[in-house]
């Protein structure tokens, strides 16, 4: 190979190699600079937050309107819960991002035994608290079986804010009569929201046996055609009361008495102011008759100044187990008037109605 060629294949070479350089310098640079440069490309982020209705909290429940061993007395009113507070304060859960609604209902109070307080005796009225201020509706309306709903409207807006909550307060009317027991019922609060999602718009808080009261026994009696009078008598004779006193008289087992009766009677000697004489109380009877087309009377009973120390069932037979609302009717004698000086005799005459069987005297 001649110098010549060698020159040729070498410049050769040099070209093809200068060319290679090239191309790859060229394939970096353009690496490097895209590298270098960087780039973005933007995109959105999404999300529907739906109206939501927590769950119901409640606070200071049973509402339970006696304590311990205290009773109400039948045929009263207004009679306020007494634990803890006289109201429940109804309130929801936080996760609640809407306005929101309450009702409650309710049964009746019963005690096992067939003996019930309707359920419309239970009474409530009510406070809103929303939006920064209260709301109070004191006129006291009686629950059903059916939820009562509770208005709050605040400025144009109906019902509560999302923090806001409600205290419900509670009365019971106890019916004349009613018998005493313990009383228990069922209790409901529904919260309801418009503004929330179908299956996020309503919760209920159910309190079994969360109404209770205690009635304690009473027991109601008064004197009607009285006093009982024997006008003017003389020594040695016999003489009936006064037309309508004492002829007869009447006690009435009142309707606020809540159970069966026994009757008694006992009463004093009679006395006059500066004789020393009095006329035993044994000369005077009485008569369980109930009307005068029954006299002479084949039932009659002596008046004692003492009661039984033991249940007889009432002086008569007819004066046991008596129920309330009754009228109990007697007719008064003097048998026969002792020998005492002139002047104006009086004594004292008390009926006294207990529990049927219950001794009229108890021991203690």
């Amino acid at each position: 190979m001649t110098s010549i060629e060698d020159k040729f294949l070498l410049f050769y070479l040099m070209f093809i190699f200068i060319i290679i350089f090239i191309g790859f310098m060229s394939f970096y640079s353009i690496k490097s600079v895209t590298g270098q440069s960087g780039g973005s490309q933007n995109t959105t982020v999404n999300i529907t937050v739906g109206g939501n209705l927590d769950k119901i909290i409640v606070d200071y429940f049973p509402v339970n309107f006696t304590l311990e061993d205290s009773g109400i007395a039948p045929g009263t009113d207004d009679n306020k819960k007494q634990n803890n507070q006289t109201y429940l304060n109804v309130s929801i859960g936080g996760s609640t991002n809407v306005r929101w609604n309450v009702s409650i209902n309710a049964t009746n109070m019963t005690d096992g035994m067939e003996n019930s307080i309707p359920v419309n005796e239970i009474k409530v009225s009510y406070s809103c608290h929303t939006d920064g201020v209260t709301i109070d509706y004191i006129d006291k309306t009686g629950l059903a079986y059916t939820p009562l709903y509770l208005s709050c409207e605040n400025g144009g807006k109906t019902g509560l804010a999302s923090n806001g909550y409600i205290y419900v307060n509670f009365f019971l009317d106890v019916p004349g009569g009613q018998y005493n027991s313990t009383y228990n019922g069922d209790i409901w609060l529904h919260a309801t929201s418009s503004e929330a999602m179908g299956g996020y718009n309503e919760s209920t808080w159910y309190g079994p046996n969360n109404t209770t009261a205690k009635i304690k026994t009473r027991i109601d009696i008064k004197w009607t055609l009285t006093p009982i009078n024997f006008g003017f008598v003389v020594p040695g004779y016999h003489a009936n009361a006064t037309n309508n006193q004492g002829w007869p008289t009447n006690i009435t087992i009142g309707k606020a008495t809540n159970v069966p009766v026994d009757l008694y009677i006992n009463g004093s000697d009679l006395t006059s102011s500066g004789i020393p004489d009095t006329i035993d109380s044994h000369n005077i009877t009485y008569s369980n008759a109930a009307n005068e087309t029954e006299w002479p009377f084949p039932y009659v009973h002596t008046l004692n100044n003492t009661l039984p120390d033991d249940s007889t069932n009432g002086d008569f037979a007819n004066w046991g187990n008596i129920s309330r609302d009754t009228n109990v009717y007697s007719y008064w004698e003097i048998t026969q008037v002792p020998n005492v000086p002139g002047g104006d005799y009086s004594g004292n005459v008390v009926a006294k109605a207990v529990e049927a069987g219950n001794d009229p005297t108890p021991s203690g």
